[in-house]
């Protein structure tokens, strides 16, 4: 068995990155519906950190609300946040892994 720290890599340098606790959106599968106070090793094009998952829960899409939506994708409307996740997956999702994660300060 490795022990080997679960990759969470994001493909834009998103605002949400720059607080100390910060949430993604990501289609229910492994690696993304561990358990509480997993630790994630975050990578981006320009960066890279380690954070703790403090909560994952496995939702409807339909369940979120805008302000979190758009929070969490950089966007105006619900409409646009969708547009956005459903351009990360070949079959948009219906349900989603919301996971809120806290950066591991050094």
């Amino acid at each position: 068995m490795s022990d080997k720290i679960p990759e969470l890599k994001f493909s834009e340098d998103w605002s949400k990155l720059d607080w100390l606790v910060f949430t993604t959106i990501r289609k229910p599968h492994p690696p993304y519906n561990a358990p509480d106070g997993t630790a994630f090793h975050v990578k981006t094009p320009t960066r890279e950190f380690d954070a703790l998952l403090l909560l994952n829960i496995e939702t409807p899409l339909d369940a979120l609300s805008d302000e979190l939506l758009c929070y969490d994708t950089d966007s105006r409307t619900r409409d646009e946040a969708i547009a956005k996740l459903n351009s990360f997956y070949r079959k948009p999702p219906t349900r989603v892994q919301l996971m809120l994660l806290r950066r591991c300060l050094a």
